[in-house]
């Protein structure tokens, strides 16, 4: 996804569209926690202007990420836009800080959009996801369950009970202690 900046010149009058399907299957490798990536489609438009570039993207594709509880592959679609501002020239009119972030320098006259559209595809993995099985989950095994916050504190209490009550096989041991004192 690289043009020239005389080739997007060309169309000065009217955008430059495209509509590609890149594979970023690599991703897998250097992301944590993808298991998948379906082939990205990228669409928008460029249009060329005094001083800059804007491109205009529709980035859209499936993620699969493990389940946060079982671990199963979960197949999460996204759909993400984005403008893009390319800088024509050094000395732009825009001299604004907050704008700076927004904007992007030409690499050897050349505008490239791949390292642009692999930082739209990662911010769009979300922290956690959850399959639609992991609600139906056991929450109680052999010797075991999983209790809430509330009552946690409950059992807190019967655990200082349990560590105050003396086990009767040290009741001798604990005779001993006294007579110290």
């Amino acid at each position: 996804m690289k043009w020239s900046i005389t080739q997007l010149k060309k169309n000065q009058n009217e955008p430059f569209t495209f509509d590609k399907e890149i594979d970023m299957n690599y991703l897998t490798d250097r992301v944590d926690e993808l298991i998948d990536i379906s082939p990205i489609k990228v669409t928008g438009d460029a249009q060329v202007r005094m001083h800059e570039i804007i491109v205009n993207l529709d980035i859209s594709g499936v993620l699969t990420l493990p389940c946060a509880r079982t671990l199963k592959p979960v197949e999460l679609p996204f759909d993400t836009t984005s403008v893009e501002i390319f800088e024509l020239d050094e000395f732009s009119e825009s001299n604004d800080e907050d704008d700076d972030d927004l904007r992007h320098k030409l690499e050897g006259g050349m505008i490239n959009l791949l390292p642009i559209i692999e930082e739209l595809v990662i911010l769009e993995k979300p922290l956690q996801v959850f399959s639609e099985e992991s609600e139906n989950i056991s929450m109680a095994g052999n010797g075991w369950e999983v209790i809430g916050e509330d009552q946690f504190e409950s059992t807190d209490d019967s655990v200082e009970e349990t560590e105050k009550s003396v086990d009767p096989r040290l009741q001798k041991l604990q005779q001993f202690f006294d007579d110290e004192k």
